[in-house]
């Protein structure tokens, strides 16, 4: 009955992560980088999840391994399973918004990995003791396995260090759900250090590549493809709840930004060119607004954040310290295009009756009559 239980379960495991797969595969993500690793957290969960399986069925009696596939198993297991835990990070970490990853934390990782891989092997000639002993078929944890929790815990620091210091350049959905992939890694090791017989890894990493997939699907729906900010549809949403919503809810301050130069980029740079300076605003407002801001791509070239509700001095005050911290930020320039923008506010309270179109409308001319200023030498 066990046996039969751990072949079920396994045939679970893979349908999700098969599934979940073809699902990632479908999606059309402009991160190269990204979708490898994507590629690489399924062959190695599913490595994963064949090896768990062939161990335990040994140890059930229904498989009776040659010793030196058996050997091959456990070692490949110990080897396959820290991979995994890096990916994650590397995942994370081509998720954010940066326009470059520090070398210095994709150093760490290969380095450690390969730390993994030599004691895996050295593991496998007998007296070592290192990650496992196997004597006469029957396998044990080594007296150095600890070494191994050690990497499973740096792997984790990095990870957490990675997300926090970067918070602001993820979205939100992706927030909760990296919190939620880190919490589930912290609960497996746990498991895993505590009882051996129950794959708490395996299931784990199952677990997450379906939490992965659904966050995706959740991407897809609700955020613009290009810049990964807020989606029309999402805005209009929100502004929607904040309008209708009573007490402080209700009274928010908007908004809008219009890029003065982005047709002459698209003109003469070309749209690749054009898409990058989209990108590059984008990831300026989603580092540079407090984490309660509300930030979307309404359309084009035009951006809009939702903030809480200030007076008309806070307010224009805010938009001058965007635009003199937008005219250092490094990535200010699109080949010999200097970015600039031209901005439109207003302050929504609730005692006001219009709709969200109105809204828009009050705040696109408002942004207009900026860029008109703005060529007669004058700023909002």
């Amino acid at each position: 009955m066990e046996n039969f239980f751990v072949i079920v379960s396994a045939f679970f495991y893979l349908s999700i992560m098969t599934a979940s797969f073809i699902f990632l595969n479908r999606q059309d993500d402009q991160n190269p980088r990204r979708f490898r690793v994507v590629v690489l957290l399924y062959v190695f969960t599913i490595l994963g999840i064949i090896l768990d399986t062939l161990y335990r069925l040994d140890y059930g009696g229904l498989l009776n391994l040659p010793s030196y596939a058996f050997a091959g198993v456990i070692t490949a297991a110990y080897v396959c399973l820290p991979v995994v835990w890096g990916l994650w990070y590397l995942y994370i970490s081509h998720t954010s918004y940066l326009k470059e990853i520090p070398r210095a934390y994709n150093i760490v990782v290969a380095a450690t990995l390969l730390l993994n891989l030599a004691l895996s092997l050295i593991s496998l000639i007998p007296g070592t003791n290192i990650y496992f002993t196997i004597v006469d078929g029957v396998y044990a944890r080594g007296k150095l396995f600890f070494v191994q929790t050690i990497i499973f815990l740096l792997f984790l620091a990095l990870t957490i260090c990675f997300y926090t210091r970067f918070f602001k350049t993820f979205g939100k959905s992706e927030r909760f759900t990296f919190l939620l992939i880190i919490t589930t890694l912290i609960l497996a090791l746990v498991g895993h250090l505590l009882n051996n017989f129950i794959p708490f890894m395996v299931m784990n990493n199952v677990f997450n590549y379906m939490i992965l997939a659904m966050n995706v699907q959740y991407i897809h729906a609700s955020t613009d493809f290009l810049t990964g900010l807020a989606n029309r549809r999402s805005l209009s949403n929100h502004l929607h709840s904040r309008m209708t919503g009573t007490g402080k809810t209700s009274s928010f301050s908007i908004i809008m930004f219009d890029l003065d130069n982005f047709k002459m980029i698209n003109d003469t740079l070309g749209h690749d060119a054009g898409d990058d300076a989209l990108r590059q605003f984008a990831r300026f407002l989603r580092h540079h607004c407090d984490n309660v801001d509300f930030v979307a791509r309404f359309g084009g070239d035009e951006f809009i954040i939702v903030l809480d509700s200030m007076s008309p001095a806070e307010l224009k005050k805010r938009v001058a310290v965007i635009r003199e911290q937008f005219s250092e930020y490094e990535g200010n320039k699109v080949g010999n295009f200097k970015l600039v923008f031209s901005a439109g506010y207003f302050i929504h309270n609730k005692d006001l009756k219009i709709s969200t179109g109105e809204l828009i409308r009050i705040i696109d001319e408002r942004m207009f009559r900026d860029k008109r200023k703005r060529s007669n030498g004058k700023t909002i």
